[in-house]
């Protein structure tokens, strides 16, 4: 689904593509979170990273971006890596670097413990990433006072967006792209941590501690369906008010 005149595209493989850039953009992949579940008491094999590669290759393969950037928390523990985060993180790299594309990852709060891995590749981890017109930011903090956020278009990840509908039976739960005028949310590459839902749960939004997001209402909803098609709900605010969370 092609959005305005920004020449940006909402990807059913919940990622995004900026032709004006060529790039194909990314959030939250949490490589290596089934290790953290499992230690939490829900057993998870190791499953979603290879669905991820598979999905990510064909992705470049339709799109044939120059450069992909990752809007951060490309691994999940906050120690030490694992064993699990090495090997994929490693594998993931190798992979695109072998296909000649620049990788760019945005430092999320996740992402502790790999810049000997990026240095390898010759990745650049970066705070922030300016280009464009367009302002990249994982979310969980704000850029630097100097940044003129009112003249860029914010990208970010970091809250996981999800939309849940119901039908009067059963309730379904959607990752999901944020737009607002200026700024845009994209939601989790990672299918084992849906996230925060938009419609049910916009009160406890503080808990993702995002000062970006201001009056998160006006945002407009874009839903993934089954990585098939992406779907325009319209407004939460009139999302809400249709599920009667809001008078």
């Amino acid at each position: 689904m092609k959005i305005g005149e920004r020449n940006i595209e909402f990807l059913p493989t919940r990622m995004l593509y900026i032709g004006s850039l060529q790039s194909l953009v990314f959030a939250d992949v949490h490589i290596g979170v089934e290790l953290a579940l499992t230690e939490q008491g829900s057993f998870i094999p190791p499953i979603q990273y290879r669905k991820i590669k598979l999905s990510l290759l064909d992705t470049i393969k339709i799109k044939k971006p120059k450069r992909i950037i990752i809007l951060g928390d490309l691994k999940h523990t906050f120690q030490k890596r694992t064993l699990q985060e090495h090997h994929e993180v490693l594998d993931l790299l190798e992979t695109l670097s072998s296909l000649g594309k620049e990788i760019i990852l945005i430092r999320g709060n996740h992402d502790t413990f790999i810049r000997g891995i990026l240095q390898r590749y010759n990745v650049e981890m970066l705070d922030y990433l300016e280009w464009g017109g367009f302002l990249f930011i994982h979310g969980h903090k704000s850029p630097p006072e100097m940044i003129p956020i009112e003249n860029r278009f914010v990208i970010m990840g970091h809250i996981h967006p999800t939309a849940t509908i119901s039908d009067g039976v059963s309730r379904y739960r959607f990752p999901c792209f944020l737009l607002s005028d200026r700024s845009l949310i994209l939601p989790a590459l990672t299918p084992l941590l849906p996230g925060f839902d938009v419609i049910g749960r916009l009160m406890d939004l503080p808990e993702y501690e995002s000062p970006l997001l201001g009056d998160l209402e006006r945002f407009k909803v874009f839903i993934v369906i089954d990585d098939r098609e992406v779907l325009n709900l319209g407004s939460i605010k009139l999302l809400r008010r249709m599920t009667n969370i809001i008078p």
